[in-house]
């Protein structure tokens, strides 16, 4: 039988009710003592009533038992990929859970890392942000942990591109159909070609990737990561691209399609990862009848000497006197390493270990390649080919120039209050505020997530005195998408934890617009801008009249003479997508009617020129009418707008003759 098909027969054994029989498919053998526990407690499972899930949907809460036996079974068996979304029954849906999550994150986790969860924002106010959600309820199961899936790996750099490998099979017919039903709802995007995405997935790599890739197939490497991406492109093979990059023939992508999708993503890991817990909390204390003590004995029993309750986690300890076998250190690489040491590569290391503490062997490989001249680094490319020499001879000259590197210690979080040790934080958070760690890896992703995830009740004063907290700190005027690559690390230690704890509990932009009508007002009452205005390097940020947001003083005085002549006008309104010319969203300045107009106050920048071009290149593709007006015309608006005074006078006067 194929795989497909079991998977079907079993699943379909399981909706009647017969967990021994679903399973007896997926095993594909005769049930041993081992089999039949494994049917008990995914019976129990599917027949829990989980009083700590309140839904007034009976539906939901059956689906959800089914979808918690199901999981639990191919657990067991092969078929992970089979798994359907824990969230998947109560997504679209009104529910609360009711449960103590920390208390039942201790007991799975403890006696190692504690982890202090953080409930996200009320689910009302999830729906009110993301109201696309509440479509979801008339899709199949499929389909709502489809889009759960795909929002979940939504690349936030890409704009959310996702490949479709991440979802499911999609040979399967379920997945399939659920991905049409996806797209006829609106939630996605579908039909994207592999070829016109290249550019944008290795711009998703990091830059060390980027230029280990061009560095083997003798491509220039310096310069900026857009520069060599475009090195890459013209000069090597696009069929050594896709295999790189692990791109097949019929590797499709989508997009979800969500305003605010990072925090949307962040919400429903969040919210996962809660009943993931749950589940199997129950399994063990409900299911097996284990007590919450004898968890974590057993697991305790399980660490046996390599737990240290000051120490739960640690870097690898290496033995000072050995550092590999005698072959290693005779072999011709190593000779061809040493052979391209020097003084500057002892600083560089003293440096790296300094800055990334623990973390030095994440770095030193790309801070040695970036010091070395052109016929050195092809010495090194030979040297350190596939193996761990680089490494292996940094330990010993660490260990030779008496080079200590920073031992890992026991913080107490003062954003959350709990214990956990430094080494344990995210590489990438620990950059972000220069390794000088003082809060836990959750309190950590909150206050760096792109958009916030604060309290949405927040009072006024407080809203605008974490604005005035960030602009005093960073020391600049901060946009409403500052947190986005933001980095803390020269930043003192006093001042990161001021500005953490207000991140923390800010709320995300969007409410700052909410409540102030704008994050430039916002900025303008908490004190950060006293003039009204905002001095960027494009031009001077102010308010119209009408209280839209312009980005140069030209900009407010066109808006001015829209909003004077009663033009009714949007602002900053989306342009259609298309792959090739508009695949990130591209605005207009404004739009009136079916007209768009655009202020091209830049056009000596080549890059800014080239945007404009391909603006006017959309506006002919999807037949829209187009006005751009240059820094020449603002002093002569009446003659430029002259249409939209008459256009607007005519529909005047065919709504009074409708009237009459």
């Amino acid at each position: 039988m194929r795989l497909e098909s079991k998977i079907n027969k079993a699943w379909d054994s399981l909706i009647v009710g017969d967990v021994e029989a679903a399973y007896k498919v997926l095993v594909g053998s005769r049930l041993t003592n081992w089999h039949k526990e494994v049917v008990r407690q995914a019976n129990f499972l599917k027949t829990y009533d989980y009083p700590e899930l309140r839904t007034s949907d009976d539906k939901a809460r059956n689906e959800f038992a089914l979808v918690a036996s199901w999981n639990f079974l191919l657990e067991k068996t092969t078929g992970q990929w089979a798994k359907i979304e824990n969230l998947a029954p109560l997504i679209g849906k009104i529910y609360k859970f009711t449960g103590d999550i920390n208390a039942i994150t201790e007991v799975l986790r403890a006696p190692t890392i504690q982890i202090q969860v953080a409930p996200p924002f009320p689910q009302e106010q999830c729906y009110e942000q993301w109201p696309e959600l509440l479509t979801l309820s008339n899709l199949s199961l499929v389909a709502r942990s489809s889009i759960i899936r795909t929002i979940k790996s939504a690349q936030i750099r890409l704009n959310g591109l996702v490949d479709t490998q991440t979802i499911g099979r999609l040979e399967l017919p379920q997945t399939k159909q659920a991905l049409i039903d996806l797209f006829q709802a609106g939630l996605i995007k579908m039909d994207l070609t592999v070829n016109d995405l290249i550019p944008d997935l290795i711009m998703a790599k990091t830059l060390k990737e980027v230029k280990q890739f061009a560095f083997e197939h003798n491509i220039n490497f310096h310069g900026t990561k857009y520069q060599i991406v475009q090195s890459i492109i013209s000069a090597i093979p696009q069929r050594t691209i896709k295999k790189w990059l692990h791109l097949k023939d019929e590797t499709a992508f989508i997009y979800p399609r969500s305003p605010n999708l990072a925090a949307l993503k962040n919400y429903l890991w969040i919210e996962s990862g809660i009943f993931e817990d749950y589940l199997s909390w129950l399994q063990q204390t409900k299911s097996i009848n284990k007590s919450g003590q004898a968890i974590i004995d057993e697991r305790k029993e399980k660490l046996n000497n390599t737990y240290d309750p000051m120490e739960p986690s640690r870097p690898p300890v290496y033995d000072k006197k050995i550092y590999g076998s005698d072959r290693m250190w005779k072999s011709k690489n190593m000779q061809l390493l040493r052979s391209i040491w020097d003084s500057g590569c002892d600083l560089i290391l003293k440096d790296i270990v300094q800055r990334y503490a623990w973390d030095w062997d994440i770095n030193i490989e790309e801070a040695i390649t970036n010091y070395l001249k052109e016929d050195k680094l092809l010495v090194l490319r030979k040297a350190c080919n596939r193996n761990s020499f680089l490494w292996q001879l940094c330990y010993q000259r660490l260990d030779e120039l008496s080079i200590e590197v920073r031992k890992p210690s026991l913080i107490a979080c003062p954003g959350c209050g709990i214990n956990f040790m430094d080494w344990s934080i995210d590489n990438r958070l620990s950059e972000k505020v220069g390794y000088k760690i003082r809060f836990c890896q959750d309190c950590y992703y909150r206050a760096f997530s792109d958009w916030g995830i604060g309290s949405q009740s927040a009072d006024k004063n407080v809203m605008l005195e974490q604005i005035s907290t960030v602009a005093n700190i960073l020391g600049v005027v901060p946009t409403s998408s500052f947190r986005k690559n933001l980095n803390i690390a020269t930043i003192s230690e006093e001042n990161q934890v001021v500005l953490v704890k207000a991140l923390i509990s800010m709320p995300p932009p969007q409410k700052f617009v909410d409540t102030f009508g704008s994050w430039l007002q916002a900025l303008i009452l908490a004190g950060v801008l006293k003039d009204g205005t905002h001095q960027t390097s494009r031009g001077v940020r102010c308010i119209a009249i009408d209280g839209h947001i312009c980005n140069s003083l030209a900009e407010k005085t066109v808006d001015d003479w829209l909003y004077s002549h009663d033009i009714s006008h949007e602002k900053e309104p989306l342009y259609p997508y298309h792959a090739r010319l508009n695949p990130y969203k591209m605005r207009a300045d404004w739009k009136t009617q079916d007209i768009l107009i655009e202020y091209a106050g830049l056009m000596d920048e080549p890059d800014y020129a080239a945007k404009m071009k391909a603006k006017q290149e959309i506006a002919i593709e999807f037949g829209l009418s187009l006005i751009i007006l240059e820094p020449k015309h603002i002093l002569d608006l009446d003659h430029k707008l002259m249409n939209l005074i008459d256009i607007t006078i005519n529909q005047e006067h065919e709504s009074r003759k409708n009237i009459v």
